[in-house]
């Protein structure tokens, strides 16, 4: 539940932040730097190296959420504006 917790936050920040609107993100680093973190976590938990608590999986969840929002918002984003201006170009074609 922290994954959609972190999800959620990210498109309400999103939505009330315009600044967040129209940043660009490194997707490679966005991606690696919320992927590993939940990753080496599930990881050691599996092999026992550590037991992980409710904190650290909130906090690497979380964060995981963030990052896949973050990634969805701008790939979506983008393929919206797409097909709209192709609509609309195919619109202004037809008035003509």
């Amino acid at each position: 539940s922290a994954i959609y917790f972190g999800f959620f936050l990210t498109l309400v920040a999103i939505r009330i932040l315009p600044s967040l609107q129209t940043k660009t993100f490194d997707n490679k680093a966005l991606l690696v730097g919320t992927v590993v973190p939940i990753l080496i976590d599930g990881i050691c938990s599996l092999f026992n190296i550590y037991q992980s608590t409710t904190l650290l999986r909130m906090i690497t969840g979380s964060l995981f959420g963030i990052g896949i929002a973050l990634l969805l918002h701008k790939s979506l984003s983008e393929i919206i504006q797409s097909t709209v201006t192709s609509k609309q170009r195919h619109y202004e074609i037809e008035a003509r």
